[in-house]
């Protein structure tokens, strides 16, 4: 049917807008890594590298606003308000 040939031509859209953002992510992890090695050999006084107790924990939720979102954001939304 026409919808299903739609649904199918979106989740095309959608996989190649994944596998461009392939490369990107692949620096990103290139460089992340570096930059731990990098961390782990040498001492640096980095505030925001300090372990500490857990005393506030922020979520943050994604939702969404296009086509038939409505169960995903109810669903994202009771998943945090579980934690």
């Amino acid at each position: 049917t026409a919808m299903k040939l739609v649904a199918a031509a979106k989740v095309r859209r959608a996989q190649d807008a994944v596998l461009r953002t392939r490369p990107f992510s692949e620096t990103l992890q290139k460089v992340l890594g570096g930059l731990l090695k990098r961390l782990q050999q040498e001492f640096v006084d980095i505030p925001l590298l300090t372990e500490r107790d857990v005393k506030t924990v922020v979520l943050v939720i994604t939702s969404g606003d296009r086509g038939l979102c409505g169960s995903y954001n109810t669903q994202a939304i009771k998943q945090a308000e579980r934690r």
